[in-house]
């Protein structure tokens, strides 16, 4: 079997030296986090379906927009306290909820224009 072999460790070549470490003026502490777009979107679309369930279940019709509601207030919160990438995830989900909604409503048109709808 062929066995690797190492060159053996030189020496550090004449008038240079070794990295000094770095002073405490040059680290750089990371400040709080601006969050995740990723649990922003998560959160958007949990605050949403959870929500239109809870509306459904509890047989509400007089607040229907509440969960969007919530999801505009839960966003605000996210972008004041500096969680941006957060509140971009939650308006990010936002979007693709409208995109879907327009999406299924030309779905139903193109079907319903099939079937001799709008002739």
């Amino acid at each position: 079997m062929n066995e690797m072999r190492l060159e053996p460790p030189t020496d550090v070549p004449p008038g240079s030296s070794p990295p000094s470490p770095p002073n405490s003026d040059d680290v750089v502490i990371p400040g709080p986090g601006k969050g995740s777009i990723v649990l922003g979107f998560v959160l958007g679309w949990v605050i949403v379906v959870g929500g239109q369930f809870l509306m459904i279940t509890l047989r509400t019709s007089t607040a229907f927009l509440l969960p969007e509601a919530v999801l505009l207030a839960v966003a605000i919160y996210f972008a004041v306290t500096g969680k941006t990438r957060t509140a971009a995830g939650i308006f990010i989900a936002f979007g693709t909820m409208i995109a879907l909604a327009l999406l299924l409503v030309a779905a139903c048109f193109g079907m319903m224009s099939n079937g001799g709808f709008m002739h």
